[in-house]
């Protein structure tokens, strides 16, 4: 889902360059005689004609037969600050988006805005990642580190950035429908780091899928007292919802309905 669903952020005809390589030791035993070889392709979006109502994504393949070539390593991994390339990658998947429409907010270091984002869009990251500035022109203390989720970041802060018995977890029944859910809520200011007018956050399988305003819990029906009132001007209340399977997510990750 990933793969795909970030085409349309990459220029106007959304093109993605691919490179890949087996691990030589999981490809020893194998009879394929490209197995020592890098494959590589090149997606693109092309614009509808022969009658085609709409665009269709296609990827090079002369022949119906994919290109490869063959080296022991390719200088594709960052080398230090500011040289985005230089280090060998010897085996594994290379993936180049090209004009990545990253959007004004987040081009700052990529160790402050992009890097809070990402931490929320995967609050229970499964597999590390490593994060690397290497645009010129941009300062900071650090232009690299591994991102970690949302969940682990306020956990590891806990003390300085929570109130006291929380996070709580439980399980929410809706129309029969069980949802696993955790609830933090910030000390006064705290939040800013971690969030902006993200409420309630819904996730599967670790990455977020979806979110409501934190304005939900100003709707009727979710009434309190003065006190109440101006304490949650204070802190501001963050839920993980785990979601089940009739919650229909879109690929942009930013899109969400409910099957009845």
């Amino acid at each position: 889902m990933g793969g795909t669903g970030v085409f349309r952020f990459c220029g106007e005809t959304n093109i993605q360059l691919i490179v890949s390589k087996r691990n030589p030791a999981i490809a020893v035993n194998e009879g394929d005689p490209t197995k020592d070889y890098w494959g590589f392709t090149v997606v693109r979006r092309e614009d509808p004609r022969g009658g085609v109502r709409s665009s269709s994504y296609k990827y090079l393949a002369p022949a119906n037969h994919i290109l490869f070539f063959q080296a022991d390593s390719l200088p594709v991994m960052p080398s230090e600050y500011p040289n985005a390339y230089g280090k060998p990658l010897s085996y594994g998947t290379y993936l180049k988006f090209f004009e990545y429409k990253i959007g004004p907010g987040l081009r700052t270091n990529i160790l402050l805005d992009l890097y809070n984002k990402l931490s929320l869009l995967m609050p229970h990251i499964a597999l590390p990642v490593k994060l690397y500035e290497r645009r010129k022109g941009y300062t900071g203390n650090s232009f690299e580190t591994v991102l970690s989720g949302l969940s682990v970041r306020v956990d590891e802060d806990r003390s300085d950035n929570i109130e006291e018995n929380f996070p709580t977890s439980g399980t929410l029944v809706v129309n029969g429908e069980k949802m696993k859910y955790s609830t933090y809520v910030f000390k006064k200011g705290k939040h800013e780091k971690y969030t902006k007018d993200e409420g309630i956050i819904f996730t599967i399988n670790g990455q977020t899928h979806g979110y409501l305003s934190k304005s939900f819990f100003n709707r009727k029906g979710m009434e309190m007292n003065q006190k109440n009132k101006m304490d949650l001007l204070y802190q501001i209340l963050l839920r993980f919802q785990k979601m089940e399977e009739r919650v229909i997510l879109m690929k942009s990750k930013d899109l969400m309905t409910f099957q009845h």
